[in-house]
């Protein structure tokens, strides 16, 4: 069985079955298009150095240190490092 991600419907159930279950995971357009948009909005905040806390800026006591637009990956990658710490074997 698939799971189709739409933005708006996922269960408990359906986290579930994808983690232990090893079900299959889509996405549908409507969703694809929403993060399409919602991409295409972060990149412009980006390109016009638009503070915008933990995108263009740093995080907590650093939220007033502006990020470079070339070091907005980098501070992408590193936050989900900083989350994914202390969860088991590597992904």
């Amino acid at each position: 069985m698939s799971v189709i991600l739409s933005g708006e419907t996922l269960t408990i159930e359906e986290v579930v079955r994808v983690a232990r279950g090893r079900d299959s995971v889509g996405i549908s357009e409507t969703a694809r298009t929403n993060l399409e948009k919602s991409r295409a909005f972060v990149d412009r905040l980006v390109r016009e150095g638009r503070p915008t806390y933990g995108v263009t800026t740093g995080f907590g006591q650093f939220k007033n240190v502006a990020i470079s637009p070339d070091q907005t990956e980098t501070l992408q990658a590193n936050l989900i490092r900083s989350h994914a710490t202390g969860v088991g074997q590597p992904f």
